[in-house]
């Protein structure tokens, strides 16, 4: 996470989200993965609050994805776990 801001009305979040396969993935919508492969991108998202619980959830990716890039040795035994 890079930013978060909180308030009463919700949650807004500035964060680079990882997309990894932890399988040969070649239709995933973003674009095909193999195994040990991930997609990054940047977004920032609003989760708006109505009585304590998330009632709505809104994306925007604010930079270009980038990848695939493969996964450390270190990254594929966490994710095994």
């Amino acid at each position: 996470m890079h930013d978060v801001i909180v308030d009463e009305g919700g949650l807004a979040i500035d964060a680079t989200s990882r997309f990894a396969a932890l399988r040969d993935a070649p239709d995933l919508v973003v674009g095909p993965l193999a195994e040990g492969e991930y997609y990054e991108a940047r977004y920032f998202i609003h989760y708006r609050l109505r009585n304590g619980k998330v009632a709505r959830i809104e994306a925007a990716r604010t930079a270009p994805m980038t990848g695939p890039h493969q996964l450390s040795d270190e990254e594929r035994a966490a994710l095994a776990r």
